[in-house]
């Protein structure tokens, strides 16, 4: 999308998952407007000298050289402003204006996405635990998502890629760096199952400070954290903190044995109000009654996304050479917003096709979490699913997952 070299611009102005990128955004709609008035020297008076410094050295020829190198090396990159953006991830505080991904990005919107944290050296109890927990949340619909270290982190990953679920791994350096080195083994099965992401450029090292920033995104693109075993100084309270921060619910798994200092997090955080876990069934059971692939997606995406009159305020110098591919987004995203649920449904349907409709309607999803919504039995809904493909209403994707096809 044409505006990711914008928003890479601003990251190297102002810093990776810098606050001050949203400080000076506030200002504006779009980040080559943002990009215009910096260089024409409007925003001086805003600017520190060093930012004044890096904008002066800073290209976009560079960022656009970046991006071409990434996409060379397989990598993509979604900014702020890209539909492919994650939806949750785009309302927490201080969201990453760019994201680097190894993989499918679309793993992201797969099913609710549960992140996963706890210590790099969990005892034997918690890891089997986790092994069960994390198995079964991937087979009933969850995207499960944790933060590729060894320990809790690899644990949940390798669960997932294990029942053939798809799995979100968020790093603190770059995606070109093998780090852990204990975890690169399982690198290519995380990739064909789910998705690598960063908001940190190749090359990056994996510094201590760029944990704390890689938790909020880990928090960030889930509907909740689960803790599994936590110290009383453990880095997954930090990421349980932004959790709570950012509106979503914190669950903990009951200690193995409330003596024992390695629980002592779980303690806390149970005393505090986190939801205790003694099986999927307590997530399942706590979203049923909100669940958050309910969100208008398609509105929440087109927020920062689109702006029909933004080709006023962008200057023509700007604009000129980059407007065609703008227009083709936005008569995409238009014709999108045109159709409703109802463009899906006919006479012909029963009651339990036209549930599914509406079902899928709102985002698509697995076969396990239709049936779980519907209550009926895995080969009721395959009979009803097939018909529905044969009638060309929706499509078939890989790993049981289904989607309304699209209409001319």
């Amino acid at each position: 999308m044409f505006r990711d070299k914008y928003w890479l611009w601003l990251t190297m102005v102002f810093g990776v998952g810098s606050e001050r990128i949203w400080e000076v955004m506030r200002f504006f709609d779009d980040p080559a407007s943002a990009y215009a008035e910096i260089m024409s020297g409007t925003l001086n008076d805003k600017l520190s000298e060093k930012e004044k410094e890096r904008a002066l050295s800073a290209t976009l020829e560079s960022c656009t050289e970046l991006i071409d190198i990434c996409k060379s090396k397989g990598y993509g990159i979604v900014s702020y402003s890209s539909p492919e953006y994650p939806v949750l991830l785009r309302h927490i505080y201080n969201p990453p204006s760019v994201i680097y991904y190894d993989g499918d990005i679309k793993t992201l919107g797969l099913g609710r996405v549960i992140s996963i944290v706890g210590s790099r050296k969990c005892c034997d109890k918690s890891i089997q635990t986790e092994k069960r927990l994390c198995h079964d949340l991937a087979v009933t619909g969850n995207v499960i998502a944790s933060g590729f270290a060894v320990g809790a982190d690899i644990t949940a990953h390798l669960s997932a890629v294990s029942a053939q679920r798809p799995t979100v791994a968020v790093l603190g350096c770059g995606l070109d760096i093998n780090y852990p080195s204990d975890n690169f083994m399982y690198r290519d099965e995380i990739r064909k199952c789910g998705v690598f992401i960063t908001e940190y450029p190749l090359g990056t090292p994996p510094h201590r400070h760029h944990f704390p920033k890689r938790n909020r995104i880990l928090a960030g693109i889930s509907s909740g954290v689960i803790v599994t075993e936590a110290g009383e100084k453990s880095g997954s309270l930090i990421t349980a903190e932004l959790a709570l921060q950012n509106g979503r619910e914190v669950f903990c798994l009951p200690p193995s044995d409330i003596y024992d200092e390695r629980f002592s997090g779980n303690i806390r955080l149970l005393r505090d109000g986190a939801v205790a876990v003694y099986g999927y069934e307590d997530i399942r059971t706590y979203y049923r009654h909100f669940d958050l692939t309910r969100l208008d997606v398609e509105n929440h995406r087109l927020e920062y996304v689109i702006d029909t009159q933004e080709n006023i305020n962008i200057p023509e110098k700007i604009a000129i050479e980059e407007n065609p591919v703008l227009k083709d987004n936005i008569e995409f995203i238009k014709k999108k917003k045109i159709l409703s649920v109802q463009d899906y449904l006919n006479d012909d349907m029963t009651d339990e096709q036209k549930k599914i409709v509406e079902i899928l309607w709102e985002s698509e999803l697995h076969a396990d979490v239709i049936a779980d919504k519907l209550s009926i039995e895995m080969s009721e809904l395959m009979s009803l699913l097939t018909e529905l493909e044969i009638d060309g209403v929706i499509k078939a994707l890989p790993g049981k997952i289904y989607k309304l096809e699209e209409k001319e």
